[in-house]
This record gives C-alpha cells, structure tokens and sequence, in this order.
C-alpha cells in the first residue's frame, strides 16, 4: 500500500515510475534495460530479499537512491550506510523532497 501511495505522489509531483519491483529479478531487469532513469527509492528487503544487488546495480551506473525502510538506517546494509535513509512511515513531502534533492545533486555526491 505505500509503494502504492508512493507511486501515486511522486507521478503527481511530475515524475515517471518505473516500479515498484516487489522482487530483486524485476528490479534489476528494469535497470539493465532502461536506457536511462533519474533515481531510485530502495526498500531494504523486497520479500524477504536483500536489496543489496539492486543497490550495486545502481551504483554501476552511477544512479541516484536512496532507502525507505521501516527498520532505520540499521537495517541499510552497511556499504550504503551514507545513502538517505528515510524511516518508513513517512510524510509524502519528505519522500517528494529527498527525491527532487537526489535528482538536482550533481553525479557523484550522493
């Protein structure tokens, strides 16, 4: 339900969605095959899965993202440790603003 709410917050403020990918395989299928994305919003587990290799995909192509979770930033794995982390609830207004700052950061800083 929140990816749901999500999805429809963040194509309201302007942007396109290409998820959400409950599942690693989709997920990384999506990013080998777009030819170009602007950002990411990483749960840390999709099913019972770690989002580690999504994650790994993305910085291979130098994507923006950042993690939503409901276990905290102790939950991110540790290598990403320095990624946002937004605590799952959250305000749509601070999912919509952490997204617009990935997107306006120049490559690299994130």
């Amino acid at each position: 339900m929140i990816a749901a709410l999500w999805e429809t917050a963040l194509t309201d403020a302007g942007g396109t969605v290409l998820g959400p990918f409950p599942r690693v395989a989709p997920a990384l299928s999506c990013i080998a095959e777009e030819t170009a994305f602007d950002a990411a919003v990483l749960d840390v587990n999709l099913h019972g899965q770690s989002v580690l290799p999504v994650a790994e995909a993305l910085v291979a192509r130098r994507v923006p993202f950042l993690f939503a979770t409901g276990y905290g930033a102790e939950g991110v794995p540790a290598a990403f440790r320095n990624r946002v982390v937004l605590t799952k609830p959250c305000r749509i207004r601070t999912l919509l603003a952490a997204v617009a700052e990935l997107v306006a950061s120049p490559a690299g800083s994130w």
